[in-house]
């Protein structure tokens, strides 16, 4: 079940990675900008380590986000056996996730 007070990440047997960004936080990040009388923008940045611990190399596809760094609109990777990553997701996605509630950024 998904929270209403923070960002949540999501991982199912489709999805390997979705972020979800509640209404409440959507709502709260709008009211705070409204009451700064339009001196204060958000720049929403979320950073994600994701840690391959399947014990062989692991292949995903990466949707509109970076990946150490690297943007990828669509690509197909592969992280190494015990490697580590960093999804940083793009602007695109930040939008989608406030907007509909979740954004998807890896898959299998």
């Amino acid at each position: 079940m998904a929270a209403e007070s923070h960002v949540n990440i999501i991982s199912n047997s489709e999805t390997l990675l979705m972020v979800g960004i509640p209404q409440s936080i959507k709502a709260n990040m709008e009211r705070v900008k409204s009451n700064s009388f339009g001196a204060t923008t958000f720049d929403l940045q979320v950073n994600i380590k994701i840690n391959n611990d399947t014990g062989k190399a692991f292949p995903f596809k990466v949707i509109a986000a970076y990946v150490e760094g690297q943007p990828y609109i669509y690509g197909d990777l592969t992280s190494k056996d015990n490697g580590a990553f960093v999804v940083t997701l793009s602007d695109v996605s930040v939008s989608s996730a406030l907007d509909n509630g979740t954004a998807m950024v890896l898959m299998r």
